[in-house]
C-alpha cells in the first residue's frame, strides 16, 4: 500500500511517489497475514517492541515496575524505554486485585469506575485507553447487575511522540543529542469485597522515555565488513 503524500510535509526533504506506508504484518507459517499495524504517516511509526507486546501482552510485564495501591498490587510496563522523533509505543498499566475484591467497570452507572488519566502534552498524541472487557457483578439485595473488574486488571494506551522543531533543537544541542520525557497522570479506582466498598482513591502513575536524535544518515547497501 503506497503513500500518495511524497512532499517535504510528510516525508523530510520530500521523496519520490509510491513509497509505501510504514508498517508491520505477522504473516503465519501457511502465509496467512494475521495481523496489521500500517501507520499513517511517515513520522508516526509504531516500533518493533510497541508491536510485539500488542501481539503477546503478557511479554511487557517481564520488565514491569511495581508501585504502591490501596488493596492492590500495581505495576507499569512500556513496550520501548528509548525511542526517536515519531515512535509510537505502548504504555501499559495492570491492576492485581485480591480474591473476592473488584472494582467497578468504565460502564458502570451509578457507581466509580476505574479511569486511567494522563496529563495532555504537546509533545504526545495519546490515544484512547484500552479497557478490559468488564465481567457481571449480580447484587440480589439491590436487584442490579453491575459491570466490574477481578484479578488482573490490564489497561494499554498508545502514545506517539510528535515530531516538534522545539524537541528537535533541544536533541540538536544536546552535548548526547538525547533528553528525557515523562508521561504522567493518576489511576483512579475505588476497590470493594463482598462486604464493603473502600474509598475512592487516586495513584500517580508516571512513564519515563529516553528521546534520541534522528539519524538521517543512510547505510551503505554494499558496505561490507572486511574478511577476518
Amino acid at each position: 500500500m503506497f503513500d500518495p503524500d511524497a512532499s517535504a510535509a510528510n516525508i523530510p526533504g520530500g521523496a519520490a511517489p509510491g513509497v509505501a506506508y510504514p508498517g508491520y504484518l505477522w504473516i503465519d507459517r501457511g502465509g496467512v497475514v494475521r495481523e496489521r499495524y500500517l501507520d499513517g504517516s511517515y513520522d508516526d511509526r509504531r516500533t518493533a517492541a510497541s508491536v510485539i507486546g500488542a501481539l503477546f501482552p503478557a511479554l511487557l510485564s517481564k520488565e514491569s515496575r511495581t508501585l504502591a495501591a490501596p488493596h492492590a498490587t500495581l505495576a507499569l510496563a512500556q513496550s520501548d524505554r528509548e525511542i526517536v522523533p515519531g515512535n509510537r509505543i505502548v504504555l501499559a498499566l495492570e491492576l492485581v486485585l485480591p480474591e473476592g475484591m473488584h472494582v467497578y467497570a468504565r460502564e458502570a452507572r451509578g457507581y466509580r469506575p476505574i479511569e486511567l488519566a494522563l496529563e495532555p502534552s504537546p509533545t504526545w498524541t495519546l490515544a484512547p485507553v484500552r479497557y478490559p472487557t468488564a465481567e457481571t457483578l449480580k447484587v440480589a439485595q439491590l436487584g442490579e447487575e453491575i459491570p466490574v473488574h477481578t484479578g488482573r486488571v490490564a489497561l494499554r494506551v498508545e502514545a506517539a511522540l510528535v515530531v516538534d522543531p522545539a524537541l528537535l533543537r533541544t536533541l540538536e544541542t544536546s552535548p548526547e543529542q538525547r533528553t528525557t520525557l515523562h508521561i504522567q497522570g493518576v489511576l483512579r479506582y475505588q476497590a470493594c469485597d463482598a462486604s464493603q466498598c473502600f474509598p475512592p482513591c487516586e495513584v500517580p502513575v508516571a512513564w519515563d522515555i529516553a528521546v534520541h536524535a534522528l539519524d538521517f544518515e543512510r547505510t551503505d547497501p554494499f558496505l561490507r565488513k572486511p574478511p577476518k
